[in-house]
């Protein structure tokens, strides 16, 4: 999914959701950290750094949903970036210190069982801006709102083999190093393995701004049906445009 083109006011129905919960809740806005101006709601995005087109979106789509539904939440903004320091420091400023007891974010699973195990603890309910992901199990105040990789990647991959039977014998994979890179890549050798078909590179993203040229010239002279890649928008295209200098072609990408 190009999440480039995330559409604002598909989040903000899910923020007024929680903001109509949170006004039924009033009757015992104590525990929910009530001030003047609202419950007090702390946001955990990635503001800034390689994921910040992602954090501006979802902070677009959370204000529309505060402007609709005026003086029921007090945002309370933190830029984590993707950095799991920076999701806790965060997480003690707003909870220890501005008594912050809902939280949305943090983004992704890695950032937000990073949190999670203080949060139950404290008694704070986080709505992560994640992908589902069975550790959330154990923990009866997470929430998630995407499908976890496996959800969203099956139909996908069920249509390739029902439109392209024992047509893809080759795939290529390169992720950049998220959460859910270790799940998809679980979900693709189960993907290869019944379609009889071999996995002939796998590839972590270089280092920021580095340059995908070495890792691409493996596949010079060998053909590849399926390419997977997956990672921050930017540099998925920065990989496509070097796979084009370097003149190679795949049948799916």
């Amino acid at each position: 999914a190009d999440f480039r083109k995330i559409n604002p006011n598909a989040l903000k129905n899910l923020f007024k959701l929680l903001s109509l919960f949170l006004l039924l809740s009033t009757l015992n806005a104590a525990a929910w950290g009530a001030a003047p101006g609202g419950v007090k709601v702390g946001v955990l995005l990635p503001l800034s750094g390689d994921l910040a087109i992602f954090g501006e979106k979802l902070k677009q789509g959370i204000e529309q949903a505060q402007q609709e539904l005026p003086g029921v939440i007090d945002l309370r903004y933190q830029d984590v970036e993707f950095d799991n320091k920076k999701v806790l420091s965060a997480f003690h400023q707003l909870v220890d210190i501005e008594k912050v007891r809902i939280l949305i974010g943090p983004f992704g699973p890695g950032q937000t069982l990073a949190i999670a195990q203080q949060a139950q603890a404290k008694g704070v309910l986080v709505l992560a801006v994640s992908l589902c992901d069975p550790r959330f199990q154990s923990f009866s105040n997470i929430f998630c709102v995407y499908p976890s990789v496996r959800e969203q990647s099956q139909p996908l991959l069920t249509w390739f083999s029902n439109q392209f039977p024992g047509r893809i014998r080759s795939i290529a994979v390169f992720f950049d190093e998220l959460d859910a890179a270790a799940e998809a890549r679980l979900v693709l050798r189960e993907f290869a393995k019944k379609e009889s078909a071999e996995i002939v590179v796998d590839q972590v993203f270089p280092p920021k701004d580095g340059d995908f040229r070495p890792q691409l010239a493996k596949l010079l002279n060998r053909p590849v049906d399926l390419l997977v890649v997956g990672g921050a928008p930017e540099r998925c295209l920065q990989l496509l445009r070097q796979a084009e200098e370097l003149k190679l072609n795949f049948r799916f990408r």
